[in-house]
C-alpha cells in the first residue's frame, strides 16, 4: 500500500465511515467526489470492507490481498486492476467493468468472489483462476475469453429468465464463454444458447449450460 498517496488515507477513512455507518443502521455515506478516480492507486492489503465505490474509476489498480467484504462496486471501472487473492465475498460488482483496452481483463486469480453479485459485469479477458464462485450471481455477465473452469461456473448462481420474462434475444446473450474446439485443447470465445422454451411459452435457462 503506498500511502505516500493521498487518496489512500482519504479511501481509507471513507471505507471505516462506512463501516461505522452500517454498525449504526445508518446509510453508507457516498464515495465523495474527489475519490471518484483512484486509477492506478495502490491499496495492496487494503480493509475496504462495506465501502461504498459506487462508479469509482479503479482503472489499473493494486488491490492484492485486498478485503473488499461486501463493498459496493456497482458500475466501477475495474479494467487491467490487480485483485489477485481479494476478499470480494459479498461484494456488488454488477455492471462493473473488468476489461482493458487491449482486452486483457483484471487478475482476479485466487480471488474470494463467494456470494458476490456479478451480474452484467463485464468479465471480458478475465483471470479468475483459482477463484472461488461459490454463490456468486452471474447472470448476464459477458465471460468472453475469461480464464474459469466449468467446476467455477457450476458453483455459481444463474438468472432464471423464465421469472424476469426476459425475451429470447436477451436470453440468449446471458452468458459468453470459451469452448473447447473439437480435438483440440485450445478454446475459442462462443456465444452459446442457454435457454429452452418451455412448453407454457416461458424461457428458461438449461441445467447443464456449462458442458463442454
Amino acid at each position: 500500500m503506498d500511502t505516500s498517496d493521498s487518496r489512500v488515507l482519504r479511501i481509507l477513512a471513507h471505507a471505516e465511515a462506512c463501516l461505522e455507518a452500517l454498525r449504526a443502521k445508518k446509510d453508507r455515506p457516498k464515495l465523495p467526489s474527489n475519490l471518484q478516480n483512484l486509477s492506478g492507486i495502490d491499496l495492496t492489503g487494503a480493509d475496504l470492507t462495506d465501502a461504498d465505490l459506487w462508479g469509482a474509476n479503479l482503472r489499473l489498480a493494486d488491490l492484492t490481498g485486498a478485503k473488499l467484504i461486501g463493498a459496493y462496486l456497482f458500475h466501477a471501472d475495474l479494467g487491467g486492476a490487480i485483485l489477485t487473492s481479494a476478499n470480494l465475498s459479498g461484494a456488488n460488482l454488477s455492471d462493473a467493468d473488468l476489461r482493458d483496452t487491449d482486452l486483457t481483463g483484471a487478475n482476479l486469480s485466487g480471488a474470494n468472489l463467494s456470494y458476490a453479485n456479478v451480474t452484467d459485469a463485464k468479465l471480458i479477458g478475465a483471470d479468475l483462476t483459482d477463484a472461488s464462485l461459490w454463490s456468486a450471481k452471474i447472470g448476464f455477465a459477458d465471460l468472453t475469453n475469461t480464464k474459469i473452469t466449468q467446476k467455477q461456473l457450476k458453483d455459481a448462481l444463474y438468472v432464471d429468465v423464465a421469472k424476469d420474462g426476459y425475451p429470447k434475444e436477451v436470453a440468449e446473450k446471458v452468458i459468453l464463454l470459451q469452448e473447447r474446439k473439437e480435438n483440440s485443447r485450445r478454446r475459442e470465445a462462443k456465444k452459446r444458447l442457454v435457454v429452452e422454451l418451455r412448453a407454457d411459452g416461458k424461457l428458461h435457462i438449461k441445467t447443464p449450460i456449462f458442458l463442454y
